[in-house]
Formats: structure tokens, sequence, C-alpha cells
């Protein structure tokens, strides 16, 4: 809703208004997860711990100018410029074909579109619609 997008873009002003260092921020980012929750072995990048990354490309429009990379990221609608993301260790993409287009590329996406069209179909014609 417009009150929701709103409430998200106030909270990320809100944060950006307060002005934490680089440090500040990744530390929130990389920290919170591993002391929450230390069995999981994550919260750090190192040897052996688990490794999730995001790769982002600052050229992309949905960023651009990312003069302030930190900036972009929070304040921008940073979905479409993610390149590719690591889980566990390993890539979940192959190349520099862009993270998005392989997903909507993959059998498991099409088949998963195909039956919502499908549900969609069906609700609507159960609807009279």
């Amino acid at each position: 809703t417009v009150a929701s997008a709103q409430a998200v873009y106030a909270e990320r002003h809100r944060y950006l208004q307060q002005r934490p260092d680089t440090g500040q921020i990744l530390d929130s980012v990389w920290s919170i997860p591993g002391q929450a929750s230390p069995a999981l072995n994550m919260g750090e990048i190192a040897p052996g711990k688990r490794a999730n990354l995001n790769l982002w490309n600052l050229k992309h429009p949905a960023l651009w100018p990312a003069t302030d990379a930190l900036r972009a990221l929070i304040m921008g609608n940073a979905g479409a410029a993610l390149n590719n993301v690591m889980v566990n260790g390993q890539w979940k993409t192959r190349g520099d074909h862009g993270f998005h287009a392989q997903i909507l590329q993959s059998n498991a996406y099409t088949n998963a579109q195909q039956e919502a069209s499908e549900r969609l179909s069906a609700l609507l014609l159960r609807c009279g619609l």
C-alpha cells in the first residue's frame, strides 16, 4: 500500500539521518545475525563461517548515481541492481548474466509462474470474472 511504502521510506530516512558511519552500518549487518544465533556459525566473513554475500552493480540505473554507495543501497530500490548472491559459500548464479535474468529464465520460475497463472485463471472463473 501507499502507507506501507511511505513507512518504509520514512524508516530509511530516519536511519540515514542518524548518520552512522560505514563501520557501524556494516557491523550491524554482519554481527547481529551471529549474535542472535551463535550456533548458526555466521556473523563475520572468515574461514569456516557461513558466507552469505550480495554482489551489487552500482552503475545500474536503480542506484545511479551511486556517489554514496551506502546511501544508494539504503534509500534506493536496489533489487534490480543485484547481480549475484552467495549462500553458504555457493554462488547462486553463473557468469555475468545478472541474478534476476537467471531466475526469470530458470525452469523452476517458469513452472511456478505457469502454475500460478493457472490457479489465477481457475479462481477468476470460480468468481465469474
